[in-house]
C-alpha cells in the first residue's frame, strides 16, 4: 500500500476578513513561530501569499521563500468572500495585481493559485491559464454553500477528490484545461470543511489526528490560517465564539501533530502531487 502523503498549506491574508477590517496580527505573529517549527522539522509547505501581504510584510514574505517553502497566489486582498460572484475581467485585474506584488517582492512569479473561501469558477481556471499559472488547489470537494438558504454559492458536493485536469466549462468535472487541480481535502469528520489548524484548536489533538489518518485519499492537503495560530480573540473580544475558540497560540500541541505525521507519512509540496498526474496522465 502506498504511504500517504501530506501537504501543509498556509493562506497568508489579513486577519479573518468577515470579521475584522484590517489587522494583520496572525501574519505578524503567527508565520514567524510557524516558519520556525517547519526549520525545527524539516516541514517544507506551500504558502498562498496575498498582494497586499506581500506590500506591507516583504520581509516575512522573503523569510517564507528564502526557506524553501513552494509560494502560491491567493488573489490581492481577500476582501472579496467569493471570487466566483465576480466577472471574468474582475478576476484577471485581481489576479493579475497579487501576482505582480508577488513578483515584485520574491523576483518570481507564482504558478500555483487558491481561490478565497474555494471559490474558484470556470471563468477563473481561463483567467489562470491566461496568466500561466500551472496548479489551482481552491477546490474542496463535499463544500455547499447556499445564500438564504436558497441561491446556491458554491456547489462542489461531486468534485473528485484526488488530481484532475481542470474543464474550462465546470470546475467540478475533469477537462483538457493546462490547469491541474489538486483537492483541498474534506474534512471526514465535518464535511465541507478542511482539516486545519482552525479544527485543532476546536476539537483539540485527538480528533485532528484522527481526522487525518481516516482519509481515504491517498494525500491530505492540511489548510492554516495566520489567524488561526495566535489568540485573535484577545485582540478582538467581540468575535463570534467559534472564531476565538478556533484562534490559539496552540504551537507546541501543532509541532507534536507535525512530528506524528512526519513518523508515518511523508510531507510533500502540490509541484509534488501535479508531477505525479502528469507522469501518469502521460
Amino acid at each position: 500500500m502506498t504511504q500517504k502523503r501530506i501537504v501543509l498549506s498556509v493562506d497568508v491574508e489579513r486577519d479573518i476578513s468577515r470579521y475584522i477590517s484590517e489587522s494583520y496580527f496572525g501574519v505578524e505573529e503567527g508565520i514567524p513561530p510557524l516558519l520556525d517549527t517547519l526549520s525545527d522539522l524539516g516541514i517544507k509547505g506551500n504558502f498562498f501569499l496575498t498582494g497586499n501581504v506581500c506590500r506591507k510584510h516583504p520581509t516575512i514574505v522573503k523569510d517564507i521563500s528564502h526557506q524553501g517553502h513552494g509560494i502560491g497566489c491567493h488573489g490581492f486582498e481577500h476582501k472579496v468572500q467569493y471570487y466566483s460572484s465576480r466577472t471574468k475581467e474582475w478576476q484577471k485585474e485581481d489576479i493579475s495585481k497579487a501576482k505582480n506584488e508577488i513578483e515584485v517582492v520574491l523576483g518570481r512569479a507564482p504558478k500555483v493559485f487558491r481561490a478565497p473561501n474555494f471559490s474558484v469558477n470556470a471563468d477563473t481556471i481561463q483567467v489562470l491559464e491566461s496568466l500561466d499559472f500551472e496548479l489551482d488547489s481552491s477546490v474542496l470537494p463535499g463544500r455547499l454553500v447556499k445564500k438564504w438558504r436558497l441561491f446556491t454559492i458554491l456547489d462542489f458536493r461531486k468534485a473528485p477528490r484526488e488530481p484532475y485536469r481542470l474543464s474550462e466549462r465546470d470546475v467540478t468535472v475533469p477537462g483538457d484545461s493546462s490547469i491541474i487541480e489538486v483537492p483541498v481535502t474534506e474534512n471526514p469528520l465535518n464535511s465541507g470543511i478542511p482539516i486545519g489548524s482552525g479544527f485543532l484548536n476546536y476539537f483539540g489533538k485527538e480528533e485532528f489526528l484522527k481526522a487525518v489518518d481516516v482519509v481515504k485519499q491517498s494525500y491530505v492537503v492540511l489548510l492554516l490560517h495566520p489567524w488561526e495560530l495566535v489568540d485573535l480573540g484577545k485582540r478582538y473580544p467581540r468575535l463570534p465564539e467559534w472564531v476565538i475558540k478556533a484562534c490559539r497560540l496552540n504551537f507546541e500541541i501543532l509541532k507534536a501533530c507535525l512530528e506524528e505525521f512526519r513518523s508515518e507519512y511523508q510531507f510533500c509540496l502540490l509541484e509534488d502531487i501535479r508531477a505525479d498526474f502528469l507522469a501518469k496522465d502521460s
